[in-house]
């Protein structure tokens, strides 16, 4: 992309860039500290105690937790990183919120317009799940992003047909398969719900 079409890109999405930057710093510096409590709950302690184990040891003992791998699998990458701890673990769910302000702000403006993705990244901010799951220690946070980002690309490949939106929905729709099964579950019920217009979209 040259420099001329990045600064009109720019100044197109002036207003959702600063809002989405204004979300994201509210929930980093004043929502997400409210959960730095050393206090845990129970679905969260297996999560916790699970990640004290090594890869191997911890690719043995999903299949007991009856969840998908992904999040299990990149949790104990991102404290590998960033440090064991109970604040550390809770931190890897900002990148899940910041990925559905991302999503609401600008996929769904290409699909919907602008104040459609205003409406969206306000409802996704003020969500009550999102502001009960961040600072549990469960893959329920990541699987709303990547059910959120497969649902908004199907729409995004069903309604502009770009390249990209198809890879985006296979991409998302893996990742939320591999990461909670209700997201399993709903990404094939969408695959087959938006299947249906597609196919006689194709024959008409």
């Amino acid at each position: 992309m040259s420099l001329i079409k990045l600064k009109a890109q720019i100044q197109n999405n002036l207003l959702l860039i600063i809002l989405f930057v204004i979300v994201s710093l509210i929930e980093i510096f004043a929502i997400f500290p409210l959960m730095f409590s050393n206090s845990i709950n129970y679905d969260s302690t297996y999560q916790y105690a699970l990640t004290q184990h090594s890869f191997s040891e911890i690719w043995r003992l999903i299949p007991y937790d009856y969840s998908p791998p992904f999040y299990a699998v990149a949790l104990k990458v991102f404290v590998v990183i960033f440090g064991n701890s109970l604040i550390v673990m809770r931190c890897f769910s900002i990148i899940a919120v910041i990925g559905m302000y991302f999503i609401a702000a600008f996929p769904v403006k290409r699909i919907f317009g602008r104040n459609s993705a205003i409406a969206a990244l306000l409802i996704t901010f003020f969500s009550p799940p999102i502001f009960y799951q961040i600072h549990e220690i469960r893959p329920t946070i990541f699987g709303m992003f990547f059910f959120m980002g497969a649902a908004v690309y199907m729409l995004y490949a069903y309604s502009l047909e770009k390249k990209h939106g198809y890879v985006c929905t296979v991409i998302f729709s893996i990742l939320a398969m591999y990461t909670h099964n209700i997201a399993l579950v709903g990404v094939f019920l969408s695959l087959i719900h938006i299947s249906e217009p597609t196919r006689l979209r194709c024959i008409s």
